[in-house]
């Protein structure tokens, strides 16, 4: 079952996000799973991808596959490296999430 569930959710996502080089995510919960999660998709599809971030992160997480790029703010978190870095990161990735 869990194998239909991930086929199923994989061709999902490359049909919702084929076109979307950048994506950013928003919300109360789960967002770093999910940004890990769909890195992880990408970089297994073949696709250059970073991960990063424009708030906060722990620095304790595994961030899986894809490259990433942030700040060191504290011993704890990590912080955005700013939007000019994050632009000129976007022109060699082919995603970023």
């Amino acid at each position: 079952m869990k194998s239909i569930y991930n086929e199923n959710l994989n061709t999902a996502l490359k049909f919702l996000l084929r076109d979307s080089k950048v994506i950013s995510l928003t919300g109360g919960g789960g967002k770093t799973s999910l940004l890990v999660r769909l890195g992880d998709l990408f970089t297994l599809l073949g696709e250059k991808t970073l991960i990063t971030t424009t708030t906060h992160l722990a620095t304790l997480y595994d961030y899986g596959m894809s490259d990433f790029f942030a700040i060191k703010e504290s011993d704890t978190r990590l912080a955005s490296p700013g939007v000019d870095i994050i632009e000129e990161k976007i022109k060699q990735y082919g995603r970023v999430v």
